[in-house]
């Protein structure tokens, strides 16, 4: 089996930080190995390099990804970090209804107790509970067991419901009293998992929120 790989690229825009990932990823795959990424600043590699008479050679690659990178319907504010308070104005039905999941089937949200920080300017946690509050109103926080997420709920039977509505999805929920579980990663990506938990909470929240006792249709 061949070494691992170390992928080495130059000062990149936070938005084009998940599609560094997703990149170095998509090329493990294809090669069976496993691959890293890092940032370094070019100027200082290219300064030691010439110093040490190192003939360079430089290039521009567009990673293109397998995983498809952020839509046109991904809306940054001016500082970079998504709007998602534009981004979740109108939404898709739930899947309980009829809609289309937040997270495509092969794609599916799931709990995962690998917590690397992939990188050290993007904190894929804080960014779903930034999320989740500018588009539902509820408060979030990291769980003592690790892994999760969890979300306060108005009541155990708001919990619940929004659980199994979740389930539908392809967010994988459960609910402890008041309070939502939802999956909570260093390692999701912001236009992968991140985006999807936020926008199925957002969903089931909606319809929650036509019915304090749970909604039963679309109306």
């Amino acid at each position: 089996m061949l070494p691992p790989v170390m992928v080495l690229v130059g000062d990149i825009p936070v938005d084009r930080v998940a599609l560094a990932r997703q990149w170095t990823q998509a090329l493990a795959d294809a090669i069976d190995v496993p691959v890293e990424w890092g940032r370094v600043d070019t100027a200082q590699v290219a300064a030691a390099l010439t110093e040490a008479n190192v003939r360079l050679t430089s290039s521009a690659v567009e990673p293109t990804p397998t995983i498809a990178a952020p839509s046109s319907a991904f809306v940054l504010r001016d500082d970079g970090r998504p709007d998602w308070g534009t981004m979740t104005r109108v939404l898709d039905a739930l899947a309980l209804f009829g809609g289309r999941p937040a997270a495509p089937g092969g794609s599916a949200v799931c709990h995962t107790k690998d917590q690397r920080q992939l990188a050290d300017d993007y904190d894929p946690v804080s960014e779903m509970r930034r999320g989740i509050f500018e588009a539902t109103g509820l408060y979030s926080e990291p769980s003592a067991e690790g892994g999760w997420l969890d979300v306060t709920c108005v009541s155990r039977k708001m919990a619940a419901w929004m659980a199994a509505a979740l389930a539908l999805e392809n967010v994988e929920a459960r609910f402890d009293d008041q309070r939502l579980l939802v999956p909570a990663s260093p390692m999701f990506l912001l236009d992968g998992e991140v985006s999807a938990v936020v926008v199925a909470i957002t969903k089931a929240h909606r319809y929650w929120a036509q019915n304090d006792t749970g909604p039963t249709s679309m109306e």
